[in-house]
């Protein structure tokens, strides 16, 4: 169906990269049916919010946004105004009853209808909520229309979590697992790559079940060696590891393919073995010390998740993990405070911990990483590192071009950046050799090796 006349649409994109992706793919479809895509909100006549629901937080954001994005219907053009994404999913009667400035409240499974839906929204002028559970395949809307420069993207190998840890919501929103075919994989990230893209940082709930399902092992080993035959790729990174899935194959993956980063994000939650088992997690800390030195020993470059104040967490739990982190030296590492889920298992267990115990355990973890970051990033000077710049700025009294960029070691978005200085003009998305010099907590400076 097509809509009649162009028209300006607008986005706002919350929460993870994946659904980044969701939004992008929903851009190319209706940019499909005659919409232009602005950055101003203020002069857009439809304007779509892609919300979170992973926490707490994630979800006053959402709510706030939308109340913000909804003033663009007296201070602006906007006519619709459409909630998607994981909290229209959950609360698609919430968000209608209590956002009435809303006209279209679409769910994760709908998206492929939204062209339709809006189309009849605008003829009739209704009030739409368009909802419905996950299907056992994997709908790819199409071409994407990419929100982030062209020469860093994300690439989606899978929906859904057959994992079901008892904190997390994500699979009873965005449903049981469901993979993409590697040629599909292949055939997305070819058409990225003629686009101009050096890295692929390939995301799913969970990246190392990619397979399992249909083949009874991991096969993100394979996709990782088709994906290195494709000509002009530079850097293959894995994010969103589970540690249950983990295998020897992955490790010689990471460790053999040139275009594979030497990087894993590897989220362990916790180290404690009870912890973990209140968590779903099926592993113990003896299998998390055995893949955290296999990973050590052959080079990579870890980056984990901690989850403080699980209810349970007692003083000596968190001191095995305040142990765990200064005895290993983690590379990079994030520590969220447990956020209680109504609707998932973790969220009627006893022994919550005082919000405050809370607090002060996240702190003290966070200063403990960010000694250990310092140390390792000063450990870097010295070092020969491959960039890809992200960023410059020429600044005329100097004549000195200031540059930032990252390594191999260094994801987009969650981790630091490299800075440096020359007197020369490279390109955003060109990649080159950087002599680090000095180290910071989390980021790295050094001077261009030319």
């Amino acid at each position: 169906m097509s809509l009649n006349g162009e028209k300006n649409l607008s986005f706002v994109s919350l929460g993870c990269d994946k659904n980044r992706i969701d939004t992008e793919e929903i851009l190319g479809l209706l940019n499909k049916k005659g919409f232009q895509v602005i950055n101003d909100p203020s002069e857009a006549e439809v304007i779509l919010v892609n919300t979170c629901a992973f926490i707490e937080d994630a979800r006053v954001e959402a709510v706030d946004t939308l109340l913000e994005m909804a003033q663009y219907k007296n201070t602006g053009r906007c006519k619709f105004l459409v909630a998607l994404g994981c909290m229209a999913q959950r609360y698609h009667r919430e968000l209608q009853q209590e956002i009435p400035e809303l006209d279209l409240v679409v769910g994760l499974n709908n998206y492929h209808q939204l062209p339709r839906l809006l189309a009849v929204a605008m003829k009739k002028g209704l009030k739409i909520t368009a909802h419905r559970k996950p299907e056992n395949r994997l709908r790819v809307l199409g071409e994407r229309i990419l929100t982030r420069p062209i020469h860093s993207v994300y690439v989606k190998i899978s929906e859904g979590c057959d994992n079901l840890c008892n904190y997390c919501i994500i699979p009873r929103i965005r449903g049981p697992y469901r993979g993409r075919k590697i040629s599909s994989i292949v055939n997305e990230v070819s058409g990225l790559v003629r686009c101009g893209a050096r890295e692929v940082n390939l995301i799913a709930q969970d990246t190392t079940y990619y397979g399992i399902p249909s083949h009874g092992e991991s096969c993100l080993p394979d996709l990782l060696e088709s994906l290195a035959r494709i000509e002009g790729l530079q850097w293959i990174r894995v994010l969103y590891a589970h540690p249950a899935h983990f295998s020897q194959r992955l490790l010689d993956a990471l460790v053999s393919i040139p275009q594979v980063c030497s990087y894993l994000d590897l989220p362990l939650q916790h180290v404690s073995t009870s912890i973990l088992k209140k968590m779903g997690r099926p592993y113990t800390k003896k299998d998390i010390y055995q893949i955290v030195e296999k990973l050590k020993e052959s080079g990579i470059t870890i980056r984990t998740t901690f989850i403080t104040g699980f209810p349970g967490e007692k003083d000596n739990h968190f001191q095995e993990l305040l142990t765990f982190m200064r005895n290993y030296q983690l590379d990079r590492v994030g520590i969220f405070s447990y956020s209680p889920e109504e609707g998932t298992p973790a969220y009627r267990l006893r022994g919550r911990v005082p919000a405050d115990v809370v607090k002060k355990r996240q702190c003290k973890l966070m200063e403990t990483q960010k000694s250990i970051s310092h140390s390792l990033n000063l450990k870097e000077a010295g070092k020969l590192r491959p960039v890809l710049i992200e960023e410059k700025i020429f600044q005329k009294e100097n004549r000195l071009y200031y540059y930032r960029g990252r390594t191999p070691f260094q994801a987009p978005e969650v981790d630091g950046f490299t800075f440096f200085t020359s007197s020369h003009e490279f390109q955003i998305g060109d990649m080159m050799d950087v002599m680090i010099t000095d180290g910071a907590p989390y980021d790295l400076y050094g001077v261009p090796a030319v």
